[in-house]
């Protein structure tokens, strides 16, 4: 695809690629003008690069980022996929800010990234009811046979655990019901 076609001029620096709604409507409008813009496919890839930048930032040591730092994290990536995806080369439509003008990661201007927040804790707690030598997610771990021999096909879940009487069990409702640990 040829796309340094007759474009709209489309003036990059009047959007303000610092907040996530201007920046995310002038990507959209950019990318309908190339032809390359799917909305179902976006958001897919943003799902993708959520993964993707949660995974490095936490490999990095980051314990928390902004908000702001993050979102524009996932819409480079977004950018950057786009381009790819329709094999146009970066380079003829590079993203349109410096990078050393981009936010920090410590720029908690808008908060922090509950996104991020709450995938670090799901990971810690995954990794901790993995005894922490697994850096594996959930989905990529398979499931061990619990079968309990002589118990005539009973499954190991299937048995309730002892649990001392007056226990209080405390839940951490940033994760998941079906991720909390035992």
């Amino acid at each position: 695809m040829d796309t340094k076609q007759e474009l709209p001029i489309f003036d990059h620096l009047a959007s303000d690629f610092n907040k996530v709604s201007p920046r995310r409507v002038h990507m959209e409008r950019y990318f309908q003008a190339l032809g390359l813009w799917n909305a179902e496919w976006v958001k897919a890839s943003r799902e993708a690069n959520e993964e993707k930048y949660c995974t490095r930032l936490q490999h990095e040591g980051h314990l928390e980022v902004g908000h702001v730092y993050f979102e524009y994290l996932i819409d480079y990536g977004v950018w950057c996929n786009i381009l790819s995806n329709a094999k146009v080369p970066y380079d003829d439509h590079p993203w349109p800010v410096e990078r050393s003008t981009w936010p920090s990661p410590k720029d908690l201007s808008r908060g922090v990234s509950r996104f991020y927040q709450g995938w670090v804790r799901r990971d810690k707690s995954f990794l901790k009811s993995q005894g922490e030598s697994s850096k594996k997610r959930k989905s990529e771990v398979s499931t061990p046979d619990t079968t309990v021999h002589g118990s005539h096909g009973q499954h190991a879940a299937e048995k309730s655990p002892a649990v001392a009487k007056n226990t209080v069990v405390r839940l951490d409702p940033s994760i998941p019901f079906a991720e909390q640990p035992a």
